[in-house]
């Protein structure tokens, strides 16, 4: 449950920030208001995005080696150059993995999409922003989980240790108390 709220969220912030590189239909653009910040997509930008996404609503009842299966599959045609839906798709899975080391890094995948000048500003180009920062949220979130992790043990063993020692302090009272009742007869 807590997977697909992580999952929503950045899907939903793709659609309320993303609806505004549309076309404009309600006369804006005739006016000039707002026309300079939207970004006019022709029809098959819009289906190539609309079918990014519905590949990433594929991606979120899929188990861990199915995904790792994909991801190995799409690595062949991240030779390419250019920001292509293969690199594009790489990356929705690796925002679905739980982080790895072993794993590609966003920027290993995502680097041509995020730094090339003609593809930075493209549809495309922020689509890969929001997965490198996707990827490396869940990354941060999974160290940090990691880390609370080994924290929990580290404080059980610490609780254990207290419990013996308390038990052991409790003896020497017992020890010393006998002493005492001895002492006084």
């Amino acid at each position: 449950m807590r997977k697909m709220r992580l999952t929503l969220i950045p899907l939903v912030l793709l659609l309320v920030t993303g609806c505004r590189y549309f076309p404009i239909s309600n006369g804006g653009a005739a006016s000039g208001v707002g026309t300079h910040d939207a970004v006019e997509l022709t029809h098959s930008q819009a289906r190539q995005i609309a079918e990014l996404l519905s590949y990433y609503r594929t991606l979120n009842g899929l188990g861990e080696d199915r995904l790792r299966t994909l991801l190995a599959q799409l690595q062949g045609d991240l030779k390419e150059y250019g920001c292509g839906t293969a690199r594009l798709k790489s990356a929705m899975i690796l925002s679905q993995l739980s982080a790895k080391e072993s794993d590609p890094s966003a920027g290993a995948i995502l680097g041509i999409c995020l730094y090339d000048v003609f593809t930075r500003y493209s549809p495309e180009g922020k689509l890969a922003l929001l997965l490198r920062d996707l990827i490396e949220a869940r990354r941060a979130a999974s160290r940090a989980q990691s880390e609370t992790s080994n924290y929990h043990h580290k404080l059980r063993a610490l609780q254990d240790e207290n419990k013996k020692l308390h038990k052991q302090l409790e003896g020497l009272k017992a020890i010393e108390q006998s002493i005492q009742q001895r002492n006084e007869h």
